[in-house]
């Protein structure tokens, strides 16, 4: 029931601590509590409801419907009712897209409520969310029957970042049995969610069928796996900090339409490195970028290629590295056309409808494409038989060895808009513009840079 120093888990003096003390919040900081109306994240709410009647805090209550359990919806207005009577500010999301390839409804879930709460974030925010110790043994044991390797075995981590502020979890080394006894003692309401009571999901399993057991052999098993946990997690900071070096020094800048250098890696000075140090630090570089985990059969699978062919493609729910032409690539989805194109005549920065990419025009003299075809040129998307004539060949190529010899990756051609003139390929933003429509040294021209998140 109390920690080290005699301080109660759940009081209000323990979590003041954690979350100023621990995490070194400032006291400006907006706490954005992750609030399902479940028992854990009710003790939590109430806490922190508590704490704020003794210091001045900025509290919202996020609220995601998932819209799986028909009942959602009655889910939703209980919290609201709940965060009303408390005086909290409320927000609530909803799911608005389906699952990704191969995955389940659980890591749907689970993504899109990450993914909604980050955006309801502003800077130096903390989320908080009210996983517990029983969690934590659950994480472990659910890893440990997955193979996973040192970085699963450290469950689930008290603090991380989390953009644009941070995630903490002021309830994790407290046991369920507490959170519970707190619900009942305030006379908390909170909602029964009926899908945690079958054991056909393997986390209601462990929950159900193997701690049980366990704790009754072993009264203090979630503490003693949690320990573990910690003690795992503080290995892992050690090898992310050599992983992090290596990380720095396989840095190699992609082609110029590439707007950030971090998520390129050259493969050679990976390989290098030897197997296990190697596979650590692509393990790191997904994590450090923000990426879901890659599950490890897949991992070494894909440095096998790697290691073999200096080729390869990963792909996991979430992710997906590719290697083209001695570099590995970290992307989130792959690139694909956007919607149809829009009219533009180049004065002010552009939007791909239905994609990240951004148009950006600058005025220059004597380069990009002249000004005078600005009233002829539009937008389009690769058909194929397109061809350019370079500035300076005597001839013109096939659009797919421009792209070549400029190294762009074969999955990032189709989702690059062309510019054309009455019917002829005139320029490729962010590259090259033919020799045909090229602004001459005296000439007015325009420059168009391509930005875009789905580039990296």
């Amino acid at each position: 029931m109390a920690s080290g120093e005699g301080v109660p888990l759940l009081s209000l003096k323990k979590l003041e601590s954690i979350l100023y003390d621990q995490l070194k919040l400032d006291p400006q900081s907006r706490l954005v509590i992750a609030y399902s109306g479940g028992l854990d994240s009710s003790v939590l709410l109430h806490l922190l409801w508590r704490l704020s009647q003794q210091r001045p805090i900025q509290l919202t209550a996020a609220h995601f419907d998932h819209g799986i359990d028909p009942r959602s919806e009655s889910w939703a207005e209980h919290c609201k009712q709940v965060v009303k009577t408390l005086g909290i500010d409320f927000v609530r999301g909803n799911r608005e897209s389906a699952p990704l390839q191969g995955e389940s409804q659980e890591m749907m879930a689970r993504r899109l409520r990450y993914q909604w709460l980050r955006s309801e974030m502003g800077r130096g925010d903390a989320l908080l969310t009210a996983h517990h110790l029983d969690d934590q043994a659950e994480t472990i044991l659910l890893h440990l029957m997955r193979g996973s390797g040192l970085q699963g075995l450290s469950g689930i981590p008290e603090f991380r970042s989390f953009d644009p502020g941070v995630l903490a979890r002021p309830l994790l080394t407290v046991p369920h049995h507490e959170i519970e006894a707190y619900g009942k003692k305030w006379s908390l309401r909170w909602i029964e969610d009926p899908s945690n009571n079958t054991t056909q999901h393997d986390r209601n399993y462990i929950r159900h069928k193997i701690i049980p057991p366990l704790k009754q052999r072993w009264a203090a098993a979630a503490q003693q796996i949690g320990r573990s946990a910690r003690n795992n997690a503080g290995s892992v900071a050690v090898l992310d900090d050599l992983a992090r070096g290596d990380r720095d020094g396989c840095i190699s800048p992609g082609p110029a339409l590439f707007s950030n250098g971090r998520y390129c890696l050259d493969i050679s000075r990976i390989l290098s490195l030897g197997d296990d140090r190697a596979i650590h630090l692509l393990r790191f570089w997904v994590k450090d970028a923000h990426f879901s985990n890659i599950p490890g059969i897949r991992l070494n699978e894909f440095y096998r290629q790697l290691n073999s062919s200096g080729k390869g493609v990963c792909s996991w729910t979430g992710g997906e590295i590719r290697a083209y032409r001695g570099r590995l690539y970290l992307l989130s989805n792959p690139p694909s056309q956007g919607g149809p194109l829009p009219k533009w005549k180049f004065q002010s920065p552009l939007n791909i409808p239905c994609s990240s990419i951004r148009l950006i025009p600058e005025e220059a003299e004597g380069e990009g494409l002249a000004l005078k075809w600005s009233s002829q040129a539009t937008l389009f998307w690769r058909q194929g038989g397109e061809r350019c004539h370079l500035p300076g060949r005597n001839h013109s190529q096939a659009l797919k060895k421009v792209y070549q010899e400029a190294n762009i990756p074969p999955w990032e051609r189709q989702a690059l808009p062309l510019i054309g003139v009455n019917g002829e390929l005139a320029a490729i933003p962010g590259f090259i513009t033919c020799q045909s429509f090229k602004a001459a040294p005296d000439e007015r021209g325009v420059v168009i840079r391509i930005e875009g998140s789905e580039m990296l």
